[in-house]
């Protein structure tokens, strides 16, 4: 499947491929989706600071998955 070097191991870059940036950027993603979720329901009306949290932390998702998004387009070419 790909080079072998000394020793067996295979490099890096024969996994870095659009396939694995478009679920690594999905997986990282919801991670901050489901952070944004948790602090929102979490926080409530008591303090706007969480709810101001969640939106970064939603912001923080949306800007993730773009970015990976478009390095899966580009790996793809």
């Amino acid at each position: 499947m790909g080079r072998r070097r000394e020793g067996g191991t295979v490099p890096a870059d024969d996994y870095l491929d659009a396939t694995t940036a478009a679920f690594v950027g999905v997986f990282v993603a919801g991670l901050f989706g489901f952070a944004a979720l948790l602090a929102y329901v979490a926080g409530g009306d008591v303090l706007p600071a969480v709810r101001a949290l969640s939106g970064a932390l939603a912001g923080l998702g949306a800007v993730f998955l773009l970015l990976a998004l478009v390095a899966a387009a580009l790996l793809a070419r």
